[in-house]
């Protein structure tokens, strides 16, 4: 099973009358004593289903489409082999931000471990889809207004 506990997450690899031992995932082993298990909350990533969810945070620029960019994340999350069909892909506009429009696109995956690939991955798509559609990805913007005091 993959938990998390403690703010420790990894792989059970042991169960001793004592502790459990888990291995993170730097393949660090971490020795949890048995009653941080039952005095603490506990995650069980694993249990009866390994089907884990992933928001990805996309921002896009004042002005971009909104339907045009829902249609390209939704597009980029099911061209993606790494995520499951069942529970489909789903894209929200969440906000309005500074300097951005934010959306969330959510998607499941099959395995915990895929999720660090699949970011990655959909990060990559989503870059190249944004800008080949002429969509930009903002970054944060100041506007400075410099004024001069005349000397009294």
């Amino acid at each position: 099973d993959t938990v998390t506990i403690g703010g420790i997450t990894g792989t059970v690899s042991r169960i001793r009358i004592r502790a459990t031992t888990l291995v993170d995932w730097d393949r660090k082993e971490q020795i949890i004593p048995n009653k941080t298990f039952v005095t603490q909350d506990l995650t069980n990533w694993t249990l009866s289903d390994s089907i884990t969810r992933v928001i990805l945070q996309v921002g896009v620029a004042y002005g971009s489409d909104m339907d045009q960019v829902q249609e390209l994340l939704t597009e980029v999350a099911r061209s993606n082999e790494r995520v499951v069909d069942d529970p489909a892909p789903a894209v929200f506009c969440v906000g309005l931000g500074d300097s951005r429009i934010d959306f969330e696109l959510r998607v499941f995956v099959k395995d915990p471990l895929e999720i660090m690939p699949l970011s990655h991955e959909i990060h990559a798509a989503v870059t190249h889809a944004l800008r080949q559609a002429g969509i930009e990805i903002p970054f944060p913007q100041r506007d400075i207004h410099v004024r001069t005091v005349a000397d009294t």
